[in-house]
């Protein structure tokens, strides 16, 4: 007997300490889920309970808990057999419910979510993770404000909380507030986050990540590159794919502040990290990739990136339109024409789109349909100067000089200062009758006379001729081709209104044989030069 009973002494004295340590990874996975690191915790509780000492409820909500980490990752058919065996061990775990309604909130069945937080919350109504989950439930299911009120109160109620959990609390609120379209409240929840997350983690670069979203949301760049450039500190043993998200967005951010290498780099850094990666982020990628590589003039690697996205994405109708209109500027307009009109028929009121199908009819000479298509741009934009300015061209080009007229006066009553409306404007009344300079000269006063085009202005007000107009237009070399076609083309519609068509003539081939396709002075002197007869 005395054999047995030291026997079992030992037994006790080997299982202690294994018991104290399984409960140890218990705590340890929980601090490291809190932390925002469901692989260490996965592994911490893992060990736990294939250790084989922990015993009823100890062993229920170690059972609860990888159920927890195992839904966080997507694992839902896992994730029910531990949230079961916990439930076996203990019918009143609340921490089981609460993850069968994580896993249900995942499988977009919200009814059954509900109801399950709602059995937890009944279980144990002074958890505040239940609290909080429920109140992200009711935020994610169109509830944002009912959300924020039972946030509100977990935060009030729990001061003393571990700093890492009442981060993870900010920080859901902040996204609460953030589908509320306070941008405002959001930041200040995730500055106090931030502040008290554990240096270094996965959850702080997470935080960084969300508040750069907000500072891009409303335009501040620099503070969003800032925190952007930390989370990628933060990210350097991070998987792929999140911080192939970080140098898109980042790239992205580069590209809107025209710091196009910069921009080039970051989403070759993306694409390069996940080049097999999911084919909507790749397209998406690729697209942006090409509209910078566009704006850098870089045309053949921007045809070749949109080509890549439109491989991944068809059916992208911003692509498939960027594309077009890079085809356009080109001079490929049939291959314009087929992309411009998938675009429309995926997105019939784009106006961007509809726009460029407009030029389109420019380049093939189908003046009627760009006044009709611009008119559409009109209806959508509601009257926008730009708009205005477009058809304003349109009807020029297409001869209705007196509706232009309307139009380019619109615009030059919106934008006073600019020059090229009211010289259009000017044109236009001129071309439909109307000969005089003097609405010219009193829109003048607001014209910057220390800029091109002030020199056009006042070869149309008799205070130049057209050699001084030249002059200018020549005197900075990095611009002196485009501003030679503008000028030639003014100086050709001058000679027209004193009817000196032979000069006019002369000056307005010069315009076009210049083959700018961005200018709209161009495309008008082709317009002059077919009603003139070359």
């Amino acid at each position: 007997m005395k054999r047995l009973v030291l026997t079992c002494f030992a037994a006790m004295a080997v299982a202690g300490p294994a018991f104290a340590d399984a409960k140890g990874d218990v705590a340890a996975a929980r601090d490291a889920l809190d932390r925002g690191d469901p692989r260490a915790a996965m592994a911490q509780v893992d060990q736990a309970i294939k250790s084989n000492t922990l015993k009823g409820r100890d062993l229920a909500s170690a059972h609860a808990l990888r159920c927890s980490v195992l839904a966080m990752t997507g694992n839902a058919e896992p994730a029910k057999v531990d949230a079961a065996k916990a439930l076996e061990l203990n019918p009143k775990s609340s921490e089981a419910y609460a993850c069968r309604g994580a896993i249900a909130a995942a499988q977009q069945d919200m009814a059954s979510a509900l109801a399950a937080y709602d059995q937890a919350a009944k279980l144990d109504p002074k958890d505040p993770d239940v609290a909080v989950d429920r109140a992200a439930l009711l935020a994610v299911g169109g509830k944002p404000a009912e959300g924020i009120a039972a946030m509100d109160k977990v935060i009030a109620a729990n001061p003393k909380a571990a700093p890492a959990k009442r981060a993870k609390w900010y920080t859901d609120r902040a996204r609460m507030h953030a589908a509320m379209r306070d941008e405002a409240k959001a930041l200040k929840d995730l500055d106090v986050a931030i502040a008290a997350s554990p240096k270094g983690s996965a959850a702080l670069a997470d935080r960084y990540f969300l508040r750069a979203r907000l500072h891009i949301d409303e335009r501040r760049f620099e503070p969003a590159l800032a925190d952007l450039n930390k989370a990628l500190t933060l990210m350097v043993q991070a998987q792929p794919i999140r911080r192939a998200v970080l140098y898109a967005m980042r790239g992205s951010v580069y590209a809107t502040l025209d710091r196009n290498a910069e921009a080039i780099a970051d989403l070759d850094g993306a694409i390069g990290l996940v080049p097999e990666g999911r084919p909507d982020l790749l397209a998406s990628w690729y697209a942006t990739r090409g509209r910078v590589k566009a704006d850098a003039a870089d045309v053949t690697g921007a045809l070749a990136d949109f080509n890549r996205s439109l491989e991944l994405n068809p059916n992208e109708a911003s692509v498939l339109s960027a594309r077009g209109n890079l085809e356009l500027r080109q001079g490929a307009v049939d291959r314009a024409i087929t992309d411009l009109e998938a675009a429309a028929k995926l997105e019939p009121n784009d106006t961007v789109t509809l726009s460029r199908l407009a030029w389109a009819s420019v380049e093939k000479g189908d003046y009627a349909t760009a006044v009709e298509r611009g008119t559409r741009v009109v209806e959508l934009r509601k009257n926008h100067p730009l708009a205005l300015w477009e058809r304003g061209v349109f009807r020029f080009l297409d001869g209705r000089f007196k509706e232009a007229a309307g139009d380019f006066g619109k615009v030059t009553a919106a934008a006073p200062s600019n020059a090229y409306a009211a010289m259009f404007a000017h044109i236009a009344r001129s071309r439909s009758g109307d000969t005089g300079a003097e609405l010219l000269a009193k829109q003048s006063d607001s014209i910057n006379k220390a800029a091109w085009p002030w020199p056009a202005v006042q070869l149309f007000l008799g205070q130049t001729d057209p050699n001084a107009v030249v002059a200018a237009a020549n005197a900075d070399p990095a611009r002196a081709a485009s501003r030679l076609a503008e000028a030639n083309f003014y100086i050709g519609e001058w000679y027209l209104l004193q009817n000196q068509k032979q000069s006019a003539r002369e000056m307005l081939q010069r315009s076009a044989a210049s083959g700018d396709r961005t200018l709209v002075e161009t495309a008008a002197a082709k317009a002059d030069l077919k009603r003139l007869g070359r």
